[in-house]
């Protein structure tokens, strides 16, 4: 009775203190956007456990005669004790530093706990508050990554990123589906449609403690294989044996004459083997021969923030985050890659050109997020250089990027602006078509993976593209100034598939030049 009195008095107590009622946004994993109802309770951000156990897709119990609730997340059991600072997790005590509260019938937990180390570890998630926009942003910790697609000639290869050894089974389903199960794993649920010759698409969730991709391919009788790394998975759909599984573990090593590149190599008749798997497991495809080396462009920098989001979000930051993730990928498939800034500091528009043309870039990619007075403004564009813009939207976004120039007219001298300038007459058809070239590539592989709205290919005329000596392209990946997209822009899913959209397209624009390029020696 006692144990009871003092419940009911601790309840009303944290009750009657409380502030009025807040609503908070949370986002999670960038996609979704839910409220949270939220109170202030002795300077304490509380949040609703029932509104935190629908944003976490856990289940929530409570029990009126113990005065608690138990969630339900990621295979583990989490008791709340109201009006102590005491809960379980699966059967084992902790003690918080804030109580647990119950008020107008709803259970509330301190954001303290939310964003602590015992929740991150219990949910697999990583959660961030910002009591300045009340804005919760949560992003999974999965051990499996995102899956990379990447098709070529007959071949797809879909890449597991594994954040640790895991046991896996690759399973037929049916005729024209595989189920490919990682034991003990956990990955970001959803689904892929893909759609390309021999993959229709993929769906991703977790069953209990096994997360589970299931592959459904476009036809019977497809080659389906897996090949384990250290650190990734690749499955390989073919609908050629011999280019799924070599016939030994030592193939043959590729003979001299022979391209390494798939499209030239297909033009030729010619079968791509590889010295050993290993070798074939750290390339996803090989590099062509028509590109070596490519220069990345993260915009802004230093004093130059670019585009800043309604959560503070710096577009700066953004572009560094994706231009690593970039040329990690194209790093490892061969190519040689420079990025115009490699840390937080301001680099003039012309230095970044001439960086690109004094180490004799094959591609200039600048990568930037877009921004507009209109909220609801959404998707991502790219862009080539034209003196006239395309659109007013392309006018107002390539306006936005060169009012830095107003910074750096302190920096440049006379001689140097005009240099720039006479850089912009000697802009030569030639890279302009190829320019176009490159962003249809991209557009294309954006549109597979990345479900925002595509803007199309627009021209305008951006002062980091003039000069530029070679084929070159301003990628915009979506806008800061919608907060569905800074949330989506903060997410490492995103930040990976809009990586995964401009490798691709390179590799794709490298294997047409390689294959025009050998045609024209033949």
């Amino acid at each position: 009775m006692k144990k009871t009195l003092f419940f009911l008095l601790a309840v009303c107590t944290f009750a009657f203190r409380a502030d009025a009622a807040d609503k908070l946004r949370a986002i999670y994993n960038g996609e979704t956007l839910d409220i949270v109802r939220s109170k202030m309770v002795d300077g304490v951000r509380y949040a609703a456990l029932k509104d935190m156990a629908k944003v976490c897709s856990a289940g929530l119990s409570w029990f009126r005669v113990s005065g608690k609730s138990v969630m339900t997340l990621n295979n583990s059991r989490v008791g709340f004790f109201y009006g102590t600072k005491k809960i379980t997790v699966d059967s084992k005590k902790h003690v918080l530093e804030h109580p647990i509260i119950l008020s107008g019938g709803k259970g509330y937990v301190s954001m303290d706990f939310i964003t602590g180390e015992l929740f991150r570890k219990v949910s697999g998630l990583e959660v961030k508050y910002s009591d300045a926009t009340g804005i919760i942003t949560l992003e999974s910790k999965p051990n499996v990554g995102h899956p990379r697609i990447y098709s070529e000639d007959g071949v797809t290869k879909v890449v597991f990123e594994l954040a640790e050894p895991l046991k896996y089974s690759l399973d037929m389903e049916s005729s024209r589906m595989y189920s490919l199960s990682f034991y003990r794993g956990r990955m970001d649920k959803g689904s892929i449609d893909f759609n390309d010759e021999n993959i229709r698409g993929i769906e991703l969730r977790n069953r209990r403690r096994t997360a589970v991709s299931r592959i459904r391919l476009q036809e019977k009788g497809l080659m389906v294989r897996a090949d384990p790394g250290d650190d990734r998975l690749t499955v390989t759909v073919s609908v050629s044996k011999k280019a799924v599984e070599p016939e030994d573990n030592t193939a043959a090593i590729i003979p001299p004459g022979v391209s390494t590149c798939p499209a030239a190599a297909a033009a030729t008749g010619q079968v791509l083997v590889y010295e050993s798997r290993e070798d074939s497991r750290e390339q996803v495809m090989p590099a062509c021969t028509g590109i070596k080396r490519v220069v990345i462009d993260p915009g802004h920098g230093g004093e130059d923030p670019g585009a800043v989001g309604i959560n503070g979000t710096k577009e700066k930051d953004i572009n560094l985050r994706i231009a690593g993730e970039l040329s990690r990928l194209l790093r490892k498939a061969g190519y040689e890659v420079l990025l115009t800034r490699e840390e937080d500091v301001f680099i003039p528009l012309y230095d970044r050109t001439k960086f690109a043309n004094d180490n004799n870039a094959d591609i200039f990619v600048s990568l930037h997020c877009n921004a507009s007075p209109r909220e609801k403004s959404q998707g991502y564009e790219i862009y080539f250089l034209s003196e006239n813009a395309s659109d007013a939207d392309a006018e107002a976004t390539a306006a936005f990027e060169n009012a830095v120039i107003r910074m750096e007219k302190k920096k440049l001298s006379k001689k140097r602006r005009k240099l720039q300038e006479l850089l912009w007459s000697m802009v030569v058809n030639e890279f302009i078509n190829e320019s176009s070239e490159l962003c249809s590539f991209i557009t294309e592989e954006m549109t597979r993976r990345v479900k925002i709205k595509n803007r199309g290919i627009k021209q305008a005329g951006f002062y980091v593209l003039r000069g530029a000596q070679m084929p070159s392209v301003l990628v915009e990946f979506a806008f800061l100034s919608n907060m569905r997209e800074e949330a989506r822009l903060n997410s490492r899913k995103f930040q990976k598939q809009v990586s995964d959209a401009v490798y691709e397209g390179i590799r794709k624009y490298d294997s047409r030049k390689s294959m025009l390029a050998k045609r024209k020696t033949e």
